[in-house]
């Protein structure tokens, strides 16, 4: 489902695909009352018009989604693109299930995108929807693809340079321990005019892409998209990590964060990259980032080429 309307100034567009988890039961005049238990976002960025059907061809179990990622250049070169919005990459839906989970700020059984189960030992167990690409297409996208394995420091305190990217690549990154705003700048200028910031903040539980600085062309969309990533805390004390996987496809970013709805469609254009007939190159600069004081650890990084 979805609304048309209920922009915000952290969500400008007017448009939102919602989810919800509910309990049907039978109304004394018999008809059937719905009442939700959970839910949320599909997609805190452009992916809108989610539709999804059941693959009976494949897997009559397996839900599959798709969702439309329209424009947000002002009609700037319509023409000569020659083409209008894109569609994301389709989408296994399925139900996230997490065990061994404490309420640590009480945050937990907040109404919100996870059902929770109380057990008797003061642990919750913890329902949500999750959404990953289709394994087959991403198989099929990583064939005869180059792929680069990107050591870093266990902890850093300031931004290094990772490597070089591509206008079409998968990036696997894991944050931990984080103490601060840190993620990655993809699609970077050599001096850095133009970038697009993807970045997680533990001070509001957001993920943001950042596309202040994406692009020279005044007539792209330059706000700051934002999702929600509330991280579960084990009992043993422990908190989930951020696995970010992130898909760039030309000028379309998908960032899926801990293969749950926690995703992200956004639109990012530079000029720098761009030949004669207005096709984008390769991005030059691959940067993990930590903001202002923020430090945290990573895992080693998998980037994938993707010809």
């Amino acid at each position: 489902m979805g609304t048309e309307g209920g922009n915000l100034t952290w969500h400008p567009r007017a448009q939102w695909g919602l989810w919800n988890e509910g309990q049907v039961t039978r109304r004394e005049n018999g008809f059937a009352q719905f009442t939700p238990v959970s839910g949320g976002v599909i997609d805190s960025g452009l992916s809108y018009a989610v539709t999804s059907f059941v693959d009976t061809k494949n897997n009559a179990s397996r839900r599959v989604q798709w969702g439309w990622a329209n424009e947000e250049n002002n009609n700037f070169a319509i023409n000569q693109a020659g083409y209008q919005g894109a569609v994301t990459l389709p989408r296994e839906m399925y139900v996230i299930k997490t065990k061994d989970l404490i309420n640590a700020d009480g945050g937990l059984t907040t109404k919100g995108n996870t059902r929770v189960v109380e057990h008797s030992n003061g642990t919750f167990t913890g329902y949500t929807l999750g959404a990953r690409p289709l394994p087959e297409v991403v198989e099929g996208l990583r064939q005869n693809a180059q792929r680069a394995d990107i050591n870093t420091v266990d902890t850093w305190t300031t931004s290094l340079l990772a490597g070089k990217g591509s206008s079409h690549m998968e990036l696997k990154v894991t944050l931990s321990n984080a103490t601060g705003p840190a993620g990655v700048i993809i699609a970077s200028s050599p001096g850095g005019e133009e970038q697009t910031v993807i970045w997680y903040s533990p001070e509001n539980y957001t993920i943001n892409v950042d596309r202040s600085r994406s692009s020279g062309i005044d007539q792209f969309a330059n706000y700051t998209m934002l999702g929600y990533f509330y991280p579960y805390t084990f009992s043993n004390g422990t908190q989930e990590s951020l696995h970010m996987d992130i898909f760039i496809d030309g000028s379309l970013v998908e960032v899926y964060v801990n293969v749950s709805l926690r995703e992200l469609t956004s639109q990012t254009v530079t000029d720098h990259c761009r030949t004669a007939s207005g096709s984008q190159l390769a991005s030059t600069q691959l940067v993990l980032t930590a903001l202002g004081t923020a430090s945290g650890s990573t895992r080693t990084s998998q980037l994938t080429y993707l010809t």
